[in-house]
């Protein structure tokens, strides 16, 4: 056990240093002064990070074929299977569901944007994937990596080694306090930044906690991707308040609505008892059995 906490925790060491190896001194692409969405960042932080995710399923594929684990459930179906690169399901039907959990997810914010004339401009961005890096990264590179990384890989480590799986979104929200000295390079202040990566760290922990949920349901690194890249697209909720116009009530509403549906989904999922949610869901996965 003690192993495999040691294995997640280097690999979200590694991840969060790819994107700052050679970023102190020089002009280079990875220069302190340029920003994040800097043409030469993000191709530099792209090569470094794909780097270490080749290098990431190592102490997966060592645990798995270990002795010690021959008789558990991920030794028996095999790497690519408890990775999520072999959903039961089939990928498109992993898929299917991973988007509907994340559209149920970010409803309200999905529906803000509806309202305000915002989702078709949201949307559109997903047809520059091919010809903006930044939406490469925001959409397809970051989700399918961390992906990769914080599920893929951290999640059989967790649960092989008899821990819990579901403990791995800590180092999710971990690996982004590094926006701290994102903040700090920028000239924000120590109290301010330190509050905005508690925030961020709180966030990104219960997202990864989702994330989770639907990678040990599906079985699926691609469900879990697409779920990633469905709330990098929608965001996060701009608009809660009980007050004022009937939109942003309505907006507020679709919030709590979309998020009690992922709770119970999870709930339901997860329980040992016999719920009518999970007679219509897919077959539960292995993880959950």
């Amino acid at each position: 056990m003690v192993a495999a906490h040691a294995a997640c925790a280097s690999i979200a060491g590694a991840y969060v240093g790819a994107l700052y190896v050679g970023q102190r001194g020089g002009t280079g692409a990875g220069a302190r002064g340029a920003g994040r969405d800097d043409s030469r960042v993000i191709i530099s932080r792209a090569v470094r990070v794909t780097f270490v995710c080749a290098l990431a399923w190592v102490p997966t594929a060592a645990l798995t074929h270990a002795s010690a684990y021959a008789t558990r459930d991920g030794a028996r179906v095999g790497l690519a299977r408890t990775m999520g690169l072999v959903p039961p399901m089939g990928v498109a039907k992993a898929c299917g569901v991973g988007w509907a959990f994340a559209f149920a997810l970010v409803f309200g914010s999905f529906i803000d944007d509806v309202l305000r004339g915002r989702a078709m401009r949201k949307l559109a961005r997903v047809l520059r994937v091919g010809k903006d890096l930044r939406e490469f990264r925001d959409l397809c590179h970051a989700p399918l990596c961390e992906e990769f990384c914080f599920r893929a890989c951290m999640a059989p480590l967790m649960a092989l080694s008899g821990s819990s799986a579901r403990t791995t979104p800590l180092f999710f929200g971990a690996a982004h306090a590094h926006h701290y000295f994102d903040m700090r390079a920028r000239g924000i202040a120590r109290a301010v930044a330190a509050h905005a990566v508690a925030v961020q760290f709180t966030y990104t922990t219960l997202f990864g906690a989702f994330a989770m949920f639907v990678f040990l349901y599906t079985e699926s690194l691609a469900a879990a991707t697409v779920a990633h890249a469905w709330c990098n697209l929608i965001g996060a909720p701009s608009t809660f308040t009980f007050r004022g116009s009937p939109k942003d009530v309505c907006v507020t509403i679709c919030h709590f609505l979309g998020v009690a549906l992922v709770a119970y989904a999870s709930y339901a999922v997860c329980s040992d008892e016999s719920h009518a949610l999970s007679r219509r869901l897919p077959t539960t996965s292995h993880w959950l059995a």
